[in-house]
């Protein structure tokens, strides 16, 4: 995940965006850690010639929230990201 805002309002779109390099026109999943587990957003993303992606993200309750994205055919993760929800 590239240029990730560290902080954002409630409600506020957050873009993740980024490059995967295992592949072009591939689904992933935006997840964020829950309940001690990874629970995946409703919306996939997919990923364009050159394996660049952008999704959008929204949280409606202030907090600190981990996000990843997934690619669910491989199970390939990136690196947990955190993001800050402020008032």
């Amino acid at each position: 995940m590239e240029d990730l805002a560290d902080s954002a309002r409630p409600f506020q779109s957050v873009r993740i965006q980024g490059t995967y390099h295992s592949g072009a026109h591939t689904f992933l999943r935006v997840q964020r850690w829950e309940g001690g587990k990874w629970l995946s957003f409703p919306v996939h993303t997919k990923t364009d010639e050159s394996g660049q992606f952008t999704a959008y993200v929204e949280f409606g309750q202030p907090g600190r929230y981990q996000l990843r994205v997934l690619d669910p055919g491989s199970g390939v993760t990136s690196d947990a990201v955190v993001l800050v929800i402020k008032n």
